[in-house]
């Protein structure tokens, strides 16, 4: 019996990534902190016949964060990976202009809320003896910079660095730890970005060598195949979705 864990499935590449891990897993565990949009999503997914537990957590607050676990434990259901898809934009404003309390509301979430999963599953894991894959998703923006959301790209760096530090901790018990840098995946937070920022979508298309921004459809299938069997070396790497613009 396969299953895996979602955190942040509500929308964008979380969703897209639980539709199509229905049928691929004997059990999908979707939390987010939008108990109401949990609703539909496990509907649809007990419909395809996958058994699907929804769990609300709002991964700032590590009790949460413990209390979603325990809940796992409290069923008969094994995990065998975790997709720690979470992530909020934050304030759009130049460093100098920003606020410090939307400074901590995205570290928070981005960061920190990240480290409460990681952690968590790391002992379970290693503690179950048994091989098992995370994944988290950081950003293109945790590999490189942009203006005006210092927040967002310092807590995505500081993902990707989480990431490597973890890997290499949990690699010695068969636990493979990886993050997924997308760039320019079309979603409801990018779209809310690009409505903020004029020009953001024309100028991000005009620097991506396919000329298209991505789809939540696509990164779902290659954070699946990180999360699968089939992924048994990879290991400690950020790895770029961009349609070429790293090249």
């Amino acid at each position: 019996m396969s299953a895996l864990l979602i955190v942040g499935c509500a929308t964008g590449i979380g969703h897209a990534t639980a539709l199509r891990a229905a049928g691929a897993y004997d059990t999908l565990v979707l939390s987010d902190i939008d108990a109401a949009a949990l609703v539909p999503l496990r509907d649809e997914i007990t419909r395809q016949g996958t058994r699907c537990l929804a769990e609300r957590t709002d991964i700032r607050d590590p009790s949460s964060v413990a209390a979603l676990f325990e809940s796992i434990a409290q069923t008969d259901i094994t995990l065998d990976a975790a997709f720690n898809n979470v992530g909020v934009i934050g304030e759009v404003a130049p460093v100098h202009q920003s606020n410090l309390d939307a400074w901590h509301d995205c570290i928070a979430t981005n960061l920190t809320g990240l480290y409460h999963l990681v952690r968590a599953e790391i002992a379970l894991f290693t503690k179950a003896g048994r091989s098992a894959r995370i994944l988290n998703t950081s950003s293109e923006y945790g590999l490189h910079a942009t203006d005006d959301v210092s927040a967002y790209v310092a807590s995505k760096h500081g993902v990707v660095g989480l990431t490597r530090a973890a890997a290499l901790e949990a690699a010695p018990a068969g636990v493979l730890v990886n993050t997924i840098c997308p760039r320019a995946i079309y979603t409801g937070m990018t779209q809310r970005y690009a409505e903020e920022v004029e020009g953001y979508r024309e100028r991000t298309e005009s620097a991506i060598p396919m000329r298209r921004m991505g789809t939540a459809e696509e990164v779902a299938a290659f954070a699946l195949w990180l999360l699968g069997p089939e992924n048994t070396y990879v290991t400690g790497q950020a790895l770029a979705i961009d349609g070429g613009a790293g090249a």
